[in-house]
């Protein structure tokens, strides 16, 4: 698991790649709609602190953040913002009665924290020695107790770092990941659990030229699905794009890396990562 340092990058990676909103050092104000409409320039990070495995959702002219959250910021918290610059605790969807699942050691507790929206509810799929999921009608909850995602022979072990891809036509994908070589994707059903066939899209890291190709997230834009998957600790995400959801891969096509290179030898931090679906 990537440790804790190269973690809090990979938010800063998602905030530069997703933010054309504006930020400046200014005297908070009451009004913060007004306040939102002056800002005009922004300083990284955006949301200081250890927000690693960043996911993203959008619902009118919300955004709401999740990710992996660990030992520093336990209980996976959702943070809400207008502008993908000023953000605020929403809700925490884990009580205290979970204080077992949050451990006390960089890279241990809660990983994942895929928050989305789908079939008229709010979810969260997070890791904890399993898959789990708790549904709300608001992203300021009350969230439901988490529920255990059923796996099968088929399916094979969910694994973590997965994400929730909506479809145009508002049906559901879990994106699976486990281990280097597993890469697939499965519909997931009202109840929130995994329905259907299996996508086997294991031949994306065959031959691992994406290292652990960890992380996925799906997008769609145009008629063209992409699909995100993200390099092990030394970095690097890359994107393949085909037109329909499937297992075969003469229908993908690879398009590289998805960050311009770093040339800069001062640079410490050259190939982010883990980044969210983008928008």
């Amino acid at each position: 698991m990537i440790n804790h340092l190269y973690r809090l990058q990979q938010c800063l990676a998602l905030l530069l790649f997703c933010t054309s909103a504006a930020h400046s050092h200014s005297k908070s104000v009451a009004d913060s709609s007004s306040f939102y409409q002056t800002v005009r320039t922004y300083v990284n990070p955006v949301l200081p602190g250890d927000h690693p495995d960043p996911t993203l959702l959008k619902v009118g002219d919300d955004f709401y953040h999740c990710g992996s959250t660990f030992h520093f910021n336990p209980y996976l918290p959702i943070y809400h913002s207008k502008d993908l610059v000023h953000w605020q605790v929403t809700s925490r969807v884990l009580p205290p009665a979970k204080a077992a699942w949050v451990t006390d050691r960089p890279s241990a507790g809660i990983c994942q924290g895929a928050i989305t929206y789908f079939y008229g509810s709010y979810w969260i799929y997070f890791s904890a020695n399993g898959q789990w999921f708790s549904k709300a009608s608001s992203p300021a909850g009350p969230w439901t107790e988490p529920v255990q995602v059923k796996s099968n022979a088929v399916t094979g072990n969910l694994g973590y770092d997965n994400s929730i891809f909506v479809d145009d036509d508002g049906k559901p994908y879990m994106v699976i990941k486990n281990g280097q070589r597993v890469n697939r994707l499965q519909e997931l059903g009202r109840d929130g659990q995994l329905t259907s066939t299996v996508i086997n899209m294991d031949w994306v890291n065959t031959n691992l030229q994406y290292s652990w190709a960890e992380g996925p997230v799906m997008c769609k834009r145009n008629g063209f699905y992409y699909y995100f998957p993200a390099g092990d600790v030394s970095g690097g995400q890359y994107v393949l794009r085909g037109t329909a959801l499937t297992a075969d891969s003469t229908r993908w096509e690879r398009l590289g890396g998805f960050f311009k290179p770093v040339t800069d030898p001062k640079v410490g931090f050259r190939r982010p990562n883990h980044i969210s679906a983008p928008f």
